[in-house]
């Protein structure tokens, strides 16, 4: 049987190389906000840890006043919210001093309808720790086991991202290294609609080894397969689904022999 490609290595196409490589930018950015994201929730735990000692160690405010907000409503705001509260009050000298205060809580609420409560350092006084967010310590716990895991999670996959894209260990890429052709015979090529509009694809399917029905889209730009045709598929002889070549060789840059591209069943 004749060949689609010439034995050996092919390369892959300036489309295809292009592709990936927008993959792992998406990959780059996904992980810069991973990282930038849990860091600062992370940066919670030290002001929780200072706040527990500020509270054991400090002094008493008053005529405390609460500004600011909370960035969730309604019952998404006990799933999960972030506070970014501002803080007016006296020393014992009567002096007026001003803090900040923000810190994440989940799966909980902050006691806004108490009285709200500071204590602070007399040599720091921008130093504090408010009632409302040390009654909400299991809260800010959780919300920062929970969301560092998650962060985390996306950093893992991001880096999946960008090491499968730059690393050569697509199907695609293993396949231009080495590779098995096979000719699955068309079931159906049709045009892809979306609210009764034709796109800018068509889905093909086709009856691979086994009997096993494959679709896969393609650009409605290519030319319509003839429901009589047997498509190239190629794939590297360890992976389990082989991949379609359209008719211009994509995604390798060498085309398929003219007389190979299509075949009659």
């Amino acid at each position: 049987m004749t060949l689609a490609f010439p034995a050996g290595p092919l390369r892959l196409s300036t489309r295809f190389r292009f592709k990936r490589a927008g993959v792992a930018s998406i990959g780059l950015a996904m992980l810069a906000f991973a990282i930038g994201s849990a860091g600062w929730v992370v940066s919670d735990v030290p002001d929780i840890v200072a706040e527990r000692a500020t509270w054991a160690d400090g002094v008493d405010g008053s005529h405390v006043r609460v500004t600011g907000e909370t960035r969730s409503r309604g019952l998404f705001a006990w799933v999960i919210a972030h506070h970014e509260l501002g803080l007016v009050f006296d020393d014992l000298d009567g002096e007026t001093h001003t803090a900040r205060v923000a810190f994440w809580t989940m799966m909980g609420r902050v006691s806004a309808d108490l009285p709200a409560q500071i204590r602070f350092r007399p040599d720091e006084p921008g130093a504090v720790a408010l009632s409302w967010a040390r009654d909400a310590h299991g809260a800010r716990t959780r919300a920062v086991l929970v969301l560092t895991c998650l962060f985390s999670g996306v950093a893992l996959v991001s880096i999946w991202l960008i090491w499968d894209s730059l690393a050569g260990q697509t199907p695609e890429s293993r396949a231009a290294k080495r590779r098995v052709e096979t000719w699955a015979p068309l079931v159906s090529d049709k045009a892809v609609e979306r609210d009764g509009e034709g796109t800018a694809e068509r889905l093909a399917t086709v009856l691979l080894a086994g009997g096993r029905a494959h679709s896969f889209r393609y650009p409605a730009k290519n030319p319509p397969f003839s429901v009589e045709s047997k498509l190239l598929f190629v794939g590297h002889p360890d992976d389990a689904l082989p991949f379609p070549v359209l008719e211009d060789g994509y995604p390798f840059s060498t085309a398929p022999r003219i007389e190979a591209r299509f075949r009659l069943c």
